[in-house]
């Protein structure tokens, strides 16, 4: 299958959709350490990007990131695979999981 973004394009819809969400996280512009490319990704049709954002004050023990699930066939954001290992999808008004708020308050830095 025929790849339609680039790593700084799958970086660009991941800033883009954490800005609109209001999704903390950096995302370093070093694509070579933020993206990652996957052939099949569950629950994504056709190939799909991973954009790794860190977190910063992180105040839960172990990981400081979470994953960003972009599909290069509709050139969106999927869903968010938080540092537990749940996923989330505040994009979706149907949303059973999280509410932003919620989403916020679980991946909010500590101030």
């Amino acid at each position: 299958m025929e790849v339609k973004l680039t790593p700084k394009d799958a970086v660009s819809i991941a800033i883009d959709y954490q800005q609109k969400y209001k999704v903390p996280g950096f995302i370093s512009e070093n694509v070579q350490h933020s993206v990652k490319y996957y052939e099949n990704f569950h629950r994504v049709e056709g190939p799909a990007w991973l954009v790794i954002s860190q977190m910063e004050n992180n105040r839960f023990e172990g990981d400081d990131h979470f994953s960003i699930i972009i599909s290069d066939v509709k050139k969106v954001v999927e869903y968010i695979i938080d540092f537990s290992g749940f996923s989330h999808s505040p994009h979706k008004i149907d949303n059973d999981n999280f509410t932003e708020e919620e989403l916020s308050e679980l991946l909010e830095e500590d101030d």
